[in-house]
């Protein structure tokens, strides 16, 4: 599974923090706080949005709470695409955050 690769420091870091679950539409399953989806939403990501949310992903992130425009952009299309292959209704601001653009 292609995910932010965690380090001993992260993983002490996260245990401080509250829970985090997956941010696929109606799932509940908690997961570690760098990681987007758990394993089975993550793996229903086409290949192409995974890369997209790795590539954009600042280590840290989970903790600092400072996330790109382009990362908000790749996670929105992420959830979006996982909402669609389970017949999910997208609520209008993964669409908002989908089209986001830096100079927006």
């Amino acid at each position: 599974m292609m995910q932010p690769p965690g380090d001993k420091n992260q993983e002490r870091s996260e245990a401080s923090l509250p829970p985090h679950t997956c941010h696929a539409l109606e799932c509940t399953v908690e997961i570690p706080p760098h990681l987007l989806m758990c394993k089975r939403h993550w793996m229903a990501v086409p290949v192409p949005l995974r890369r997209a949310v790795l590539i954009t992903y600042r280590p840290g992130q989970e903790r600092t709470k400072v996330t790109s425009v382009a990362w908000r952009q790749a996670a929105a299309r992420a959830i979006m695409a996982v909402a669609d292959t389970e017949g999910i209704a997208v609520p209008p601001i993964y669409y908002q955050m989908a089209a986001k653009r830096e100079d927006s």
